[in-house]
């Protein structure tokens, strides 16, 4: 039943038009900004409704108090950031397998859904930072809309390009948009589990938990992306693609590679604290002075 309906959708969504564009867009274009918006659209109700249930719910498990206690991987706060992981977590493992299913199955429709689920997301999170709504409400580090902007660019810069040439069904570009996107939400998935752990009496959980994160994020950026990215750089010389979309594609996945450098250092580091940690028994704060989260703000403002 959910299956009939999602291809319903997505041939409603491959037949879309905006008439009011048919002098300047072509019918394909129009069809890509059209999903893009609905996308967008979609992740926005989904984002700002879920993320206020999720809160709830969490607020009764029993990691709840003890997450606060930590900082977060976007947010300033271990207790937020739950809130916005699992967001991440579910849009990215839906974009993800459609992407990879695509790739599998040599299904280019199906994967240009997945791609254009992560770029509906990707335009609402610009705007999101502009209007300050979820996640930038969960009081994100400073330092994350830099690096969200930066990750967001290329993806949505390039969609007209890949999805009206023959770069939507290469197989190369399938298989960096499927990997790099599930990767992704399995690395939120991670997070999220290491944020529900006592690291007083669960800190080896903690550490398998990062380790399978860091095992996901180098096979994915910095094994697949790399082999498949030089993939496709041999297609577009090969296949006489103008110089504008071979300079193109090659600025979009430059700068990819350096947000993927850029993530790096992080993930290994807190294996290595959270190794060190566990083998010398030391049940002491990772951190001091974590900020506080939203919730303790809230309260902290009514009491002022």
């Amino acid at each position: 039943m959910a299956d009939s309906a999602l291809k319903k959708l997505f041939i409603q969504l491959e037949l879309a038009q905006i008439p009011a564009l048919d002098r300047t867009l072509t019918v394909a274009q129009q069809s890509i900004l059209f999903e893009i918006g609905f996308w967008c659209f979609a992740y926005a109700i989904f984002a700002n409704i879920c993320s206020r249930l999720i809160r709830v719910i969490y607020s009764k498990c029993s990691f709840w108090e003890q997450c606060k206690k930590r900082s977060g991987i976007f947010a300033q706060n271990a207790q937020d950031d739950c809130i916005v992981l699992s967001i991440l977590a579910l849009h990215h493992g839906f974009g993800g397998t459609l992407m990879l299913l695509g790739s599998f199955y040599g299904d280019s429709m199906l994967w240009r859904h997945g791609y254009l689920v992560e770029t509906g997301f990707e335009v609402y999170d610009l705007i999101a930072m502009v209007f300050y709504m979820f996640p930038y409400t969960e009081y994100l580090k400073p330092e994350i809309r830099v690096v969200m902007a930066f990750h967001h660019i290329p993806g949505i810069c390039l969609s007209m390009i890949i999805l009206t040439s023959d770069l939507g069904k290469n197989h190369h570009l399938h298989m960096i948009g499927g990997c790099l996107l599930f990767a992704g939400g399995v690395s939120c998935a991670a997070g999220l589990y290491v944020h529900s752990l006592d690291f007083k009496k669960q800190m080896w959980q903690a550490i398998i938990g990062q380790i399978v994160n860091a095992l996901f994020y180098i096979a994915a950026r910095f094994i697949v992306y790399p082999i498949e990215v030089y993939g496709i750089y041999n297609d577009m010389v090969q296949g006489g693609y103008s110089d504008f979309e071979v300079k193109s594609v090659a600025v979009g996945t430059l700068m990819m590679g350096v947000f993927n450098v850029v993530l790096l250092p992080d993930i290994l580091s807190k294996c290595y604290r959270y190794t060190v940690k566990a083998i010398n028994n030391d049940t002491a704060p990772l951190e001091k002075d974590v900020p506080l989260s939203k919730e303790d703000r809230m309260r902290k403002e009514k009491s002022a």
